[in-house]
């Protein structure tokens, strides 16, 4: 491998969580401010499956999930799915994990989150949850995004607040 450290991808890392009551607290937060009119996309990952909890639901810890009125109308979905869902119920919100070490938030195990699908929900319908180890083990401090089209991607970078935990947040730089 070229010795170009910054030009290489960090391998996904376990980072030390702040403990399963405080994302507990965050995934019924979330879910306890969804409304029952609005499609909500739920990403992959740990901290995303809280909301899953909080909800009774199941999660698909390595797919996205749909949910409308608190039922489960997709579980793993596909793009071709998630679109589908989309035409019928364009008020849609997606809620995203960080994948710990890399600090991607998309394009990297959510492959099913296209540039079309972006579109369709809108940048200002992204809710972005992470754990405060992982924010904090974040070098450089930034989140980054790849989905192979900038248009879809340049509305979505710069600085956007971050969940993490239960009446906390953060700001981070979204980078493609």
């Amino acid at each position: 491998v070229p010795a170009a450290g910054s030009a290489l991808q960090r391998a996904k890392a376990f980072t030390a969580r702040t403990g399963d009551a405080d994302l507990a607290a965050l995934g019924r937060e979330v879910a306890g401010q969804m409304r029952d009119d609005r499609l909500y996309l739920l990403g992959p990952g740990t901290t995303v499956a809280y909301v899953n909890a909080a909800l009774g639901l199941p999660a698909s810890f390595l797919g996205v999930d749909a949910v409308l009125g608190g039922r489960l109308v997709a579980e793993d979905a596909s793009e071709t799915e998630l679109l589908a869902l989309l035409a019928e119920h364009p008020a849609a919100t997606l809620v995203l994990g960080v994948v710990g070490g890399q600090g991607f938030l998309l394009g990297r195990g959510n492959q099913q989150l296209s540039a079309a699908v972006l579109n369709a929900v809108g940048a200002d319908h992204i809710e972005i949850l992470a754990d405060r180890g992982k924010v904090a083990a974040l070098d450089p401090p930034v989140l980054r995004i790849d989905v192979g089209d900038e248009h879809a991607t340049a509305p979505i970078t710069g600085y956007r607040k971050v969940r993490t935990g239960r009446g906390r947040s953060t700001v981070l730089r979204i980078v493609a």
